[in-house]
């Protein structure tokens, strides 16, 4: 739904977005841009009922798992840009809205992020609640983030 726009503004997608990650049915699309930054769009439909976005630099351990520098809504938070940290997804039909309501959001709010983020943005929010380094201490542990592959920006 969304690869045309994001196509237009430099982004490849990097995973496959029909993989199924956990019992919950949990599916996500990640896409990366020219410049190296991640754009991951996720629907939980059975824990959760609800959708997210995520942004910024990758980090990745060699065990597989990765995770974004932060959900979207802080990174364009931190830019003085209000969008929901959640999306419900609803039943039925309201699924389909609320995909297009994440569309739209990204379309009104992504070309000014991408134009005005900086990497230095990116670390202070990968440190802030639901950021990047606080999820990777949790998987490897403080001590081992050294082992963790963050990509550039």
């Amino acid at each position: 739904m969304a690869g045309s726009f994001l196509s237009e503004l430099g982004f490849t997608l990097v995973d496959d977005p029909s993989l199924i990650r956990n019992p919950y049915q949990t599916t996500a699309a990640t896409y990366k841009s020219n410049s190296g930054f991640f754009l991951r769009v996720g629907f939980d439909p059975l824990d959760s009922n609800s959708a997210g976005v995520a942004c910024g630099r990758q980090w990745r351990a060699s065990t597989g798992w990765s995770v974004l520098s932060n959900k979207y809504a802080v990174v364009a938070k931190r830019l003085g840009i209000d969008v929901p940290i959640h999306y419900s997804l609803g039943y039925g039909d309201e699924i389909p809205r609320t995909m297009e309501r994440i569309l739209d959001d990204l379309r009104s709010t992504l070309p000014v992020v991408m134009q005005r983020i900086t990497l230095e943005d990116l670390i202070a929010v990968e440190s802030e609640a639901f950021g990047a380094r606080k999820i990777a201490s949790g998987y490897v542990g403080p001590d081992n983030l050294g082992n963790v592959e963050v990509s550039d920006y």
